[in-house]
């Protein structure tokens, strides 16, 4: 009776070391993950994340979760083709319940996030409550998540233009030359060629009293001849 409970005891101990290797190898091989899992981003800049159910080698017939993000906001959230939703998950409720269709044995990407980055340091997407289910069975709760460098957007300098001091500048005074009674007059050409301006001023006078002069002449020579015949008279 006591070697039985001791075969008993052995026995247990082995079953329950076999089952704990398995669990471990299960959740070892089998696991959700994000790609890309890690990179480097602006401020401000879009980042596209797929999320992906990894398998060793088991079936994989659905999916659970919920998406976690940190210092990303999400923009849109897109199933993978021929992936179906008992629960979808959105950007206001993350949660999710997805199928494979005749299940998966090889890493298969059940949807995309579509997210923008948050201010300059770190940020990263990663899931909660997870749990892949088999044929009837969980094959896994483990997830990895991704980690990012978020760069802040460095402001190029104004470029400033040196100012230009502007001298004052020296105005030249504008001489005005005032005609001359030379330039006024209209001499003729002979005149104006052959003749000093004494000459052309007496010249001048001359031509404005012609009619006394004249007048003066003429007295002169009738003076003359009065003269002339009364001394030829005597």
């Amino acid at each position: 009776m006591k070697n039985t409970n001791i075969k008993i005891l052995f026995l247990s101990l082995v079953l329950l070391s076999v089952f704990g290797l398995a669990a471990t190898t299960q959740a070892a091989g089998n696991y959700l993950y994000v790609s890309p899992a890690a990179t480097t981003v602006n401020a401000g800049a879009n980042l596209t994340i797929s999320a992906v159910a990894g398998t060793s080698g088991d079936k994989i017939c659905a999916v659970q979760g919920t998406i976690v993000f940190n210092n990303l906001t999400c923009k849109s959230i897109t199933l993978a083709n021929g992936v179906m939703a008992q629960t979808a998950p959105t950007c206001s409720s993350p949660s999710f319940v997805l199928g494979i269709p005749k299940c998966a044995t090889v890493n298969t990407t059940l949807f995309t996030v579509s997210s923008t980055a948050g201010n300059a340091g770190m940020a990263s997407i990663s899931f909660s409550g997870v749990n892949l289910v088999g044929v009837g069975v969980s094959v896994g709760t483990a997830s990895t998540g991704g980690s990012y460098t978020v760069k802040a957007i460095v402001q190029p300098k104004p470029t400033t233009t040196p100012e230009t001091t502007t001298q004052p500048t020296t105005e030249t005074p504008t001489t005005v030359t005032t005609p001359t009674t030379e330039q006024q007059t209209n001499v003729p050409q002979t005149a104006a060629l052959g003749e000093t301006p004494a000459t052309a001023t007496f010249f001048g006078w001359i031509w404005k009293n012609i009619i006394w002069i004249v007048v003066v002449i003429a007295v002169l020579v009738a003076v003359y001849y009065i003269v002339r015949r009364a001394t030829k008279k005597k």
